[in-house]
């Protein structure tokens, strides 16, 4: 009888240990879980952003997601966005975990006002949006902290003693431009292989137009102003060479000889 005894209790001490390391680590991912969220000063779903609002000392901006995807400003100006800077820009905002913080309490017997952390004329403020409108984060960034490429940051409409906290500059840096610097700098938005016709307009009015047209099999054919085969190598080149034309500056308002300017021939990509 002893020994059945004996392995009774060693099962019910083994079920017993089980137990205890079963709650032990959902303890664990729960207290995992729960820090992951409380370090990340923005957390929000990416795919779900359909708008960002701005504002920096030069002023404010609204960014709008559109429906094919492509993002547009459009305050204080109408233009695209550079996709490049809105990757950039969504990245950085999910990458501010919070590396420290000074308790509202600390801020309070110290006698710290905003200006201390940078907060206010200097700031930038960035709000993240649905496409209800409903709010996923709002973030202000202030000045840098006595660490490294770190700055001073805090949540904005949270809990008043959620204090401020040190995060990464990065999203801070992207931003620091003038909203002009923010516009889609590409001259043409297709890519290479999407393009099916060019039209050569030479400044001569006593020239003629030249069009060139990919047919379905992919090979480029002159259609006026008269068919016939293309040197493939030579249009496939000057197709990639215009797609990768970068705006240098932008001017809203053209004067009458830069308008004129356009009547003097050129390229129209279709």
């Amino acid at each position: 009888m002893k020994p059945a005894i004996t392995t009774i209790t060693l099962l019910a001490a083994n079920i017993l240990l089980l137990g205890y390391i079963f709650l032990i680590d959902r303890h664990r991912d729960d207290t995992k879980t729960r820090l992951g969220t409380a370090t990340q000063l923005a957390s929000f779903d990416r795919e779900a952003v359909a708008k960002v609002l701005l504002e920096t000392p030069e002023g404010k901006a609204e960014v709008v997601r559109r429906q094919d995807g492509s993002w547009r400003i459009t305050s204080p100006f109408e233009d695209r966005f550079d996709p490049k800077l809105i990757s950039e820009l969504l990245d950085d905002a999910a990458r501010l975990r919070i590396n420290d913080t000074v308790s509202a309490k600390e801020i309070s017997k110290e006698g710290w006002g905003d200006d201390y952390f940078g907060f206010g004329d200097g700031s930038i403020n960035v709000e993240l949006l649905d496409a209800e409108g409903n709010s996923l984060a709002a973030v202000e960034l202030g000045g840098p902290t006595p660490f490294e490429r770190t700055i001073y940051a805090r949540r904005r409409g949270g809990d008043a003693d959620d204090g401020v906290h040190y995060v990464w500059g990065y999203l801070r840096d992207t931003l620091n431009r003038p909203f002009s610097d923010l516009r889609d700098r590409r001259l043409i938005y297709s890519k290479a292989d999407d393009v099916k016709r060019v039209k050569f307009r030479p400044p001569s009015p006593d020239s003629f137009e030249v069009h060139v047209e990919r047919g379905e099999n992919g090979r480029w054919g002159m259609e006026t102003p008269l068919k016939a085969r293309c040197d493939q190598e030579l249009v496939n080149e000057l197709v990639a060479k215009l797609g990768k034309l970068q705006v240098a500056e932008i001017v809203d308002q053209p004067a009458a000889d830069l308008e004129a300017a356009f009547d003097e021939g050129g390229y129209e990509i279709v």
